[in-house]
Parts: C-alpha cells; sequence; structure tokens
C-alpha cells in the first residue's frame, strides 16, 4: 500500500529555492493523488472478482475491460508526471543558479516512481491471474498493446547490449553505437526532432519509419494516440520491440518491413553501396563490430528470401488519422513519401526527412526531386538541420 504521508513531503520545502519548487511540488502532489487513490481503489475491487479470493465472479469480458481501463489511466498518469519534468526543465533554463532546487525538485517527483513501479506490476499479476482465469486469447492485432510475432522471437544476441535507464526512457542499447552513446549521455537523438514531436503530436496517428532501436518511436507514444514503426533489420527490430515493452508503450505497433513505393522486397545494398564498412560474422552483420547501424542501407530485389524483408506501401494502410511521418530510411526517403502520396494528401500530415546525397543515388534521387514532389503535394519545405556541406539533410514539410 502506497503512503501518501510520505507523498505528501514532496509538496514542502525549506530551501532559498522553495517560492519556485513548492508550487511544481504541491501541483505535482494535485496531480497524482486522484490518480494513485483510483488506481489502488479499482486494483483492490478486480482482486475481489477474481476467481479465489472470495467475491463474485463477474463476466470475463468485462473484466478484461476493466483491467485496460485501469492501464489506461496509468498512461495517463505517466503523462501528466512528464509534463511536470517539462515544468521543471523550464525553471531551470529561466531561473539564474536554479540547478539545486532543480535536482531538489527532480528528487521530489523521483519519489513517485516506485509507485508507478507497484502499480505496473500489479497490473502483470493481475493480467496472468485473469489469463489463468480461462479468459479466452485472441490472435487478432489488439490497438494499444505492443506484441512480438510468434515467427520473431525476442532472442537478442550479441555480447555488447547495455540496459539503460534514462532521461527519455529505458532502452536497450548496442556497444559500440553513435546512437547508443547519445542516450546513454542523456542527449535526445537527433535534438530537432523534440519540438517537432512535442508540437504536432495530439489524436492521431505516427508513423516511425526507420526506427532503429526505438528511441524516436517511444517518444512519439507520448504524443500521439498510436505509433506504427517500421524496421527492416530483424536484429534491430527485436531490440526495437524490446525497448517497446521495457517503456509500457501499448500504443505502438512495430513492424519487421521496409517502407517504399512498391510492394516488393529488400535486403541490405552491396557492401561497396554503404557508407560505412559493414562486418559479418557467418554471412550476418556483426552487430559487435559496426559503429553505426542505423546507416545501413537497403535495395529494392527481386523475389523473396532468408536474407530479404517485405516491402510495402504507406498507402498500403489506408490511414484517414496520419499526423505526423517520420522518414530516415538511409536514401530511400524520396520512395518512401511516393508510396504515401495518397495518404499525404488525404490526411495531409507534418513530414520530417532525412536526405542522405550519397545513398539516395542508390535510389536514383535527388534533393530537387524531393521538393518537385513536395510542390506538386502543396507542401512548404524546410531546414531543419544540415550537416557535412550538404551530405546530410534533414528537411520538414508542412502542408499549406
Amino acid at each position: 500500500m502506497i503512503d501518501f504521508n510520505n507523498l505528501q513531503r514532496a509538496g514542502h520545502s525549506t530551501t532559498n529555492r522553495a517560492w519556485i519548487t513548492n508550487p511544481v511540488r504541491r501541483s505535482l502532489l494535485a496531480i497524482a493523488r486522484p490518480y494513485f487513490t483510483y488506481l489502488l481503489g479499482a486494483l483492490g475491487e478486480l482482486e475481489q472478482r477474481l476467481p479465489g479470493s472470495g467475491g463474485r465472479q463477474h463476466h470475463d469480458d468485462s473484466l478484461k475491460d476493466e483491467l485496460l481501463n485501469l492501464s489506461r489511466t496509468l498512461d495517463s498518469l505517466r503523462k501528466d508526471q512528464m509534463a511536470v519534468n517539462y515544468r521543471l526543465g523550464s525553471i531551470e533554463d529561466q531561473v539564474d543558479e536554479q540547478k539545486k532546487a532543480g535536482d531538489g525538485a527532480q528528487a521530489a517527483l523521483l519519489r513517485f516512481d516506485p509507485a508507478i513501479e507497484t502499480l505496473q506490476q500489479q497490473l502483470v499479476a493481475l493480467g496472468r491471474r485473469v489469463a489463468d482465469s480461462g479468459v479466452a486469447h485472441t490472435t487478432k492485432q489488439v490497438s494499444g498493446i505492443a506484441t512480438l510475432p510468434h515467427n520473431l522471437p525476442l532472442a537478442i544476441r550479441g555480447t555488447s547490449l547495455v540496459l539503460h535507464d534514462g532521461p527519455y526512457g529505458c532502452f536497450m542499447l548496442r556497444q559500440p553505437d553513435l546512437i547508443s552513446d547519445q542516450i546513454l549521455a542523456g542527449n535526445f537523438w537527433d535534438q530537432h526532432l523534440k519540438s517537432v514531436i512535442e508540437r504536432v503530436g495530439g489524436d492521431r496517428t505516427a508513423i516511425d519509419a526507420g526506427a532503429y532501436l526505438g528511441f524516436h518511436t517511444v517518444y512519439m507514444s507520448r504524443y500521439f494516440r498510436t505509433v506504427r514503426a517500421f524496421e527492416p533489420q530483424v536484429e534491430i527490430y527485436r531490440m526495437l520491440c524490446a525497448n517497446v515493452l521495457l517503456n509500457n508503450c501499448r500504443n505502438v505497433i512495430a513492424v519487421n518491413a521496409a517502407l517504399y513505393d512498391v510492394v516488393g522486397h529488400m535486403s541490405l545494398a552491396e557492401k561497396a553501396q554503404q557508407e560505412l564498412p559493414v562486418p559479418s560474422q557467418g554471412g550476418d552483420v556483426d552487430y559487435g563490430r559496426i559503429c553505426n547501424a542505423a546507416a545501413l542501407a537497403f535495395r529494392l530485389v527481386e523475389g523473396a528470401n532468408t536474407a530479404t524483408v517485405p516491402a510495402q506501401t504507406v498507402d498500403q494502410l489506408g490511414l484517414t488519422d496520419l499526423g505526423f511521418l517520420k522518414v530516415d530510411t538511409q536514401g530511400s526517403d524520396l520512395h518512401v513519401l511516393r508510396g504515401a502520396c495518397a495518404t499525404m494528401q488525404r490526411c495531409r500530415p507534418i513530414i520530417a526527412i532525412e536526405f542522405e546525397r550519397e545513398l539516395a543515388k542508390i535510389h536514383n534521387s535527388t534533393l530537387d526531386d524531393y521538393h518537385e514532389l513536395f510542390n506538386d503535394l502543396g507542401y512548404v519545405v524546410e531546414v531543419l538541420d544540415e550537416r557535412g556541406n550538404g551530405k546530410q539533410i534533414d528537411l520538414l514539410a508542412t502542408p499549406r
């Protein structure tokens, strides 16, 4: 049982910065208290209704619905907690010598983490008890539940794995790895995307094409109703699924596939077409010796084999509520966009892409081709970031 007397202490400070931190702490307490009260009460009621608890058995479907609602309430609490984190960050940015007070407020915020973790554990245990009681399972993909396909078990290979709990979530990472290094340092990978995700988020769907380890997928899941994440590398896809589960992202649908402008099959491009060496072992990519697996390029091939992944289009999804499309597919971004034209015309999403000059040549694309496509679709394009004297340019396209 959670002791609210201990939580109460988070609402009062006697430091010389109390005039700043106390309102934040009291706001946090006011936000969290009703959620904790409701969650504890709902958990108690559900436990009484389970077989063997002495309570009256209710219909299985009703019990499943209540469990799902309870889980959604917990997700809402996490979003409120994150909002308070942003307020604390704003204070640190605007007030001189605020570091000490900011750390104190963050420490107060962290008092809630054990309580949230306890509730999550209770939810998992309760879900298992519901399953044991005979509730029927379904193979249908349920919106809001992160699942792993049966033919791709969560068996992640390698001795270079690192589990890191940082400011943006808990992630399974690799070493050596360029993106993992940034996450381990507490940085937001592709910082320019952070404000875009926060600004365009809403009750709509987002797509993360080229999701890699899932860092942006996890962050996007906090701002959008549903996130569809596509990652073609099987081994990296397993890590994406692990990170989705580690962060309790119940609104993410992860797919081991590539997005393109045709339906077909893709495989890793030839070594001569890659930007960096691709060490292998036994015919497979040796991720323990590659410094940036996110940079691996894929190409369209004829026929399927053990080294290919399916390619599909965004338009195949038939979405009517796409609000954000993030594309980082190592040179094939233009083809992903061409396969999304009908959806872009119908939904008018905000689009973030990464143009990579050398890799785009594999797919016969130029920067002018991107601008022409966006102009035809009625989009305004701006540069978010540029590196290597035009070698890599991150663009944001907004509908007129």
